[in-house]
């Protein structure tokens, strides 16, 4: 056995692994609960092992969450050492970063060198949407990792052509296909490509071999789907964000076909939409839409973000007095939002949540560049260059394989995210390993076509002038930063350049000419990947990047939305380091016109929000407290119904009562039926409902709200502590402002 010995790459890489663990580590404890649909899934799962393994939204098992159970069960595992913290349920993913970096770094180092493998580990390091991601409790950090493991057993596959690796490249991506579903599988075709071409044994051998990992894939992989779907429904959770109570559904509808051609968000009515309210006799969803239409306010609700700067569907999310918006971001009656539209879809002009106009050059447009592309033209310059010797004819060798399977990791998913129609921003980590592989790979084989001499000495500093053009294009949209960036990286460049050309021949200066090289590239995205750190990150849908011209930062949700319900910070107060007006992601706190006073948390004023729930709620604890009071526990029962679980979530994390989600996510599943109701008020199981003004749901859903406020009185504010008491409109249900209590009396 070979004696280990430490050298000064040991050192390299350990500050690389150390710079990671800060930059995904630090502040955590700032973060408050993060996502806080997700944290209240995780509080709910630590009460028993039915809404463990059922992964259970409440405490009552009565809904899931819209996502698969691993990641989850991992937050549980170190909230029930740590307990529950809102820092506990991000470290598992900040600790899957880091060790992405590493087994990154062992994956390149073993086929390109040391070199390369410190390269690609600083860029795994400082890629802005990987740390972003990695201090949140989204499980994409972790799902990565897995995603790096099956790498790892497919190249000991290749090397020792033993079948146990590939087993293992299927256990890894089964893992990873109940960590964060069909997003794992983004990695198959590099898989498959790689091992067929590569693998040093006949057609008839690979073809086996890959048909029996096909097997233990999908056993894997949907075994925990299967399970969940042949339990009867009446003993377990209803399967959030489907609209058939299926987990099948779940994998190949909203988590599946609907990332790639959008459509309506997992939830909503299936068909299109439906009559919202046929007993009073308004069919708004029948009606025809009209791009044009205005509200009796004047406003022109085809205008805003979306459509117009009015938020959702009208200002700061509420209903127009008279009625509901006939165009733009769907109708939040039914729930349905059209194609192109809404948060099932890209508005016209650009992508839902900055995402962007699919296309070519999607990924280098200014909302998503500065998240991924930093070097992405290295790593695609790399690729032809790296790829350019391969002779098809004889057996490939290591560097040709090991190229190969990033470069097939990385085109299928720009692929991909340049053709989807819905996804959300920070799905982009999954480029992350394939940007650095090759990026690590690259810089060092056309380091060595430098140093030979001829024509090709010219390709790398080509290749690095390309790539510092699209990094100043992108510091070139934030002038506070733009010169200290653009002169820090010319400086280090003509440094670097000056050392190479005039400087000694001993080999120390050349590899701080090198490093100096190295270090022009990184210091914008390094930057980038700092503010996290600095300003906090939406944990609901995280993003890297400073302050742009003085707002929240760069694509996040304040800046795009106009208020701050998705910040995600359960402190009262936000973290040191935000700029003045971040509580609603504007300057100074200004907001656009069209936005009602207070709406800097969206809904009302006051406290800005902790989370997408907290907005409906606002700080309230008299009404937790007044709720509290009237639960009468029994087997079965409910502190309180909400319309959707984003309402909910912040009450779960509050008070670890059952809260009914009666519509999931958004309000919109039929998870709920008014006979199932009618049982639960009959029984004393629900008294309570806290219904809000946005009114998501769809047909099925309406029908519940109206025997809601049919059935139930509306409590005045003055007994629960709300500073005003909005009662529902005549001839509608939407709350205009707030949220309403409604309690049941008897038949």
């Amino acid at each position: 056995m070979k004696r280990f010995k430490w050298k000064g790459h040991h050192t390299v890489l350990l500050g690389i692994l150390a710079l990671s663990a800060i930059l995904n580590i630090y502040g955590l404890n700032r973060q408050g609960y993060g996502n806080e649909y997700y944290a209240a899934a995780v509080k709910s799962m630590l009460l028993n092992w039915h809404n463990f393994f059922f992964n259970s939204f409440d405490p009552g098992g009565f809904i899931t969450i819209d996502k698969p159970p691993v990641g989850f069960w991992i937050q549980v595992l170190f909230a029930w050492v740590f307990g529950f913290h809102g820092w506990a349920l991000m470290l598992p993913q900040a600790l899957a970063g880091v060790g992405s970096v590493a087994i990154l770094y062992a994956l390149v180092r073993r086929y390109f060198g040391i070199a390369a493998g410190l390269i690609a580990a600083a860029v795994m390091a400082l890629t802005p949407i990987a740390v972003a991601v990695e201090r949140t409790n989204q499980v994409d950090g972790t799902l990565v990792f897995v995603m790096l493991l099956a790498t790892w057993c497919l190249f000991r596959a290749l090397e020792t052509k033993k079948w146990r690796w590939l087993l293992g490249v299927a256990l890894a991506e089964g893992i990873g296909f109940n960590v964060k579903m069909l997003e794992a599988y983004l990695i198959l075709p590099a898989i498959y490509f790689v091992y067929a071409v590569a693998a040093k044994m006949d057609w008839k051998k690979k073809l086996v071999h890959l048909a029996g990992m096909t097997a233990v894939l999908l056993a894997v992989s949907f075994s925990w789907a299967v399970v969940v779907d042949l339990t009867p429904a009446d003993q377990r959770p209803y399967v959030g964000s489907s609209q058939t109570n299926s987990v099948m559904e779940l994998i190949f509808g909203y988590n599946g076909i609907q990332r790639l051609t959008g459509g309506p968000r997992g939830g909503m009515h299936p068909g299109g939409a439906a009559p919202w309210n046929q007993s009073s006799g308004d069919q708004f969803a029948q009606r025809q839409r009209n791009p044009g239409a205005v509200g009796q306010d004047g406003r022109n609700w085809a205008q805003g973000p979306f459509m117009g700067a009015n938020g959702f569907a009208g200002p700061g999310g509420r209903m127009a007095p008279g009625g509901p918006p006939s165009s733009g971001f769907g109708d939040p009656r039914t729930g349905f939002v059209p194609q192109g539209g809404g948060l099932g879809g890209n508005p016209p002009g650009g992508g839902m949540f900055g995402t962007g106009t699919p296309g070519l050059f999607r990924l280098f447009e200014p909302s998503l560049s500065g998240q991924i592309a930093w070097l992405l033209p290295i790593a695609l310059l790399s690729a032809i260059r790296l790829l350019r010797g391969v002779r098809w004819r004889r057996p490939l060798r290591r560097r040709e394989t090991a190229a190969l399977y990033w470069t097939a990791w990385l085109l299928p998913m720009i692929a991909f995210f340049s053709a989807a129609t819905f996804f959300h921003p920070y799905y982009l980590i999954t480029l992350a390993p394939g940007i650095a592989a090759l990026t690590g790979a690259g810089l060092t084989t056309l380091w060595r076509d430098f140093r030979a001499g001829g024509r090709r000495r010219w390709y790398l500093p080509a290749v690095i002038l390309v790539d510092l053009a699209l990094q100043y294009r992108i510091v070139w949209d934030y002038p506070a930063l733009r010169g200290a960036l653009i002169f820090g990286s010319a400086a280090a460049v003509l440094l670097s350049a000056a050392i190479l050309w005039r400087g000694s021949r001993f080999r120390g200066w050349k590899i701080a000419g090198a490093a100096l090289g190295i270090a022009s590239l990184l210091l914008a995205p390094g930057y980038w990947s700092l503010t996290p750190a600095l300003y906090g990150v939406n944990a609901t849908m995280p993003q890297a990047g400073p302050p742009r011209n003085g707002a929240f930062g760069e694509g996040s949700f304040p800046n795009r939305f106009g208020s701050g319900m998705y910040r995600g910070f359960s402190g009262r107060t936000l973290p040191s380091g935000f700029p003045p007006g971040a509580d609603g992601g504007f300057s100074g706190g200004g907001l656009p016109s069209g936005f009602p006073p207070g709406g800097a948390n969206g809904f009302g004023g006051g406290t800005p929000p902790d989370g997408f729930g907290r907005g409906m709620l606002g700080d309230n604890p008299a009404l937790v407290a007044y709720l509290v009071k009237h639960y009468q526990a029994s087997p079965g029962s409910f502190l309180v119904a909400t319309q959707n679980a984003n309402t909910a979530a912040p009450l779960i994390l509050e008070t670890g009562l059952p809260v009914m989600a009666m519509g999931g996510f958004l309000g919109s599943d039929p998870a709920i039926t008014v006979d199932k109701l009618q049982q639960l008020t009959s029984s004393g199981k629900l008294r309570y409902f806290l219904l809000d003004g946005r009114g998501f749901g769809g047909g099925r859903q309406y029908a519940v709200t109206e025997w809601i406020t049919t059935h139930c009185k509306l409590v005045p504010g003055s007994e629960w502590g709300a500073s005003t008491s909005s009662p529902a409109s005549a001839g509608t249900n939407m709350r205009p402002g707030g949220v309403e209590l409604y309690e049941y009396v008897g038949p």
